[in-house]
């Protein structure tokens, strides 16, 4: 960033080490005045690199402390003592959401290890991750973009008497206790003008932030079961069927389906050994893996979309599969289905995403109001040694002292924090 022919003097408050410091043009700016800081990264060593956050927001009233985000940075030995002795707790999620939870039995409600979990999306593809319980019946499952607003289906096929709880991260597990007294008469006043700005801001439509597109590839690929299949038999290019026995018979060759008294089976012809696989192969419906042939036995062609068949053997982890039949439906008729095995059905817990901070650009004349308490954030700047950053960024109509925050850390792990503070007046031409 370019500097400006400005020269800047305004000598600022610094917290902890002056890695970088601060400057401004004056101290009081008039409303809707530009406002120009200066970043000066002359604290840092030779190849020091820093990764920074700049706020700019309205000062709360008599509350001269700011909570800075190392504040909650939490002991390492204590965590790791922590994990040790707790076995399952948050890790972080650093390549995506961790959904996780524990297997506990229905008759004693003790918990269920070795317990194999499958998780599977609604989908027009096969698609599964498994996990097993650890010694506590817990168990974790790392979510990329894939499943971000769809439905998650979660069961357990090899086990009965059991109950699948997932963990809510956003419980609180004890009473709150805040960390210092806020006498009401200090921020009464302050939270009531809040609430009016907020009440301006939705009645003149003052948006300060947008979301970014949500339609770019991520790079983070669904977990496929078997790659796209080329011979797929498509039941509507045929004369119509009643049942799933009859589009087997009449359809897929290679699939052999029989109804009993008890209950129905499904073979596949292994094209490998040249004979029928002795047990049935995993079975698919709209993406989801299911229990067995019998809970798809009455749906006919006039349900049905696609049908893949794979006669060869399968891995999936350390599961083994005598190959496998994927249904897709014309209307997802894997909500219809009656689980055989405990199965829960939640949607993706995804994070709300991440907005982008909008600087408005108005002159003087404008008439639209402008109660911003929030001026300026950057969170994801970053500065080597003796280099230098130029913000600008408009003052509102809100009268009041605003804090410049500066919070960062550098590619040494030294942490940093710098303050400064300006004022907004009135206009003055």
């Amino acid at each position: 960033d370019t500097v400006p022919s400005k020269k800047f003097v305004e000598s600022v408050q610094n917290q902890g080490k002056e890695l970088i410091t601060v400057t401004t043009e004056k101290k009081t700016y008039a409303k809707r005045e530009k406002i120009s800081i200066l970043l000066d990264a002359a604290g840092m060593g030779e190849d020091d690199v820093a990764n920074f956050s700049v706020t700019v927001h309205e000062r709360i009233p008599y509350y001269n402390e700011d909570p800075y985000n190392s504040n909650y940075l939490p002991d390492i030995d204590k965590s790791l003592q922590m994990i040790a002795k707790e076995g399952c707790i948050y890790i972080p999620e650093i390549n995506g959401m961790v959904l996780q939870g524990r297997v506990n039995s229905t008759e004693n409600n003790d918990s269920i290890p070795g317990s194999t979990i499958f998780l599977s999306s609604p989908d027009t593809m096969a698609n599964l991750q498994i996990a097993k319980t650890d010694r506590w019946g817990n168990f974790r499952f790392q979510l990329n973009d894939y499943y971000t607003g769809k439905e998650l289906i979660i069961s357990l096929p090899y086990t009965q008497h059991a109950k699948i709880e997932l963990d809510n991260k956003y419980e609180l597990k004890s009473t709150f206790k805040s960390s210092r007294e806020f006498p009401e008469s200090l921020l009464k006043d302050f939270l009531i003008k809040s609430q009016n700005i907020v009440q301006i801001q939705k009645a003149y439509k003052v948006e300060t932030k947008k979301e970014p597109l949500l339609n770019q590839k991520s790079g983070l690929y669904p977990p496929w079961v078997y790659p796209p299949a080329s011979d797929a038999i498509y039941p509507a290019d045929f004369v119509s069927l009643p049942d799933f026995v009859e589009i087997s018979r009449e359809l897929l060759p290679a699939l052999r389906t029989r109804k009993y008294s008890d209950g129905c089976e499904a073979r596949l012809f292994n094209f490998a050994s040249s004979q029928y696989f002795y047990s049935d192969p995993m079975i698919f419906l709209d993406g989801v893996p299911i229990n067995n042939i019998g809970q798809i036995i009455n749906l006919g062609t006039e349900q049905i979309n696609k049908i893949v068949t794979m006669g060869v053997e399968r891995y999936f982890g350390d599961l083994y599969f005598s190959g496998i039949l994927a249904i897709y439906s014309k209307k997802m008729e894997i909500n219809n289905i009656i689980w055989n095995t405990p199965t829960i059905t939640v949607m993706y817990p995804s994070i709300q995403p991440f907005s982008m901070f909008v600087n408005p650009e108005h002159s003087f004349t404008d008439k639209a109001p402008d109660f911003r308490q929030l001026l300026y954030w950057a969170p994801f700047l970053s500065v080597t040694a003796k280099e230098k950053k130029h913000i600008e960024f408009s003052a509102p109509d809100n009268k009041g002292e605003y804090v410049i925050t500066i919070e960062g850390v550098t590619n040494k792990g030294n942490m940093f924090i710098t303050n400064a503070f300006i004022n907004i007046g009135s206009i003055t031409k």
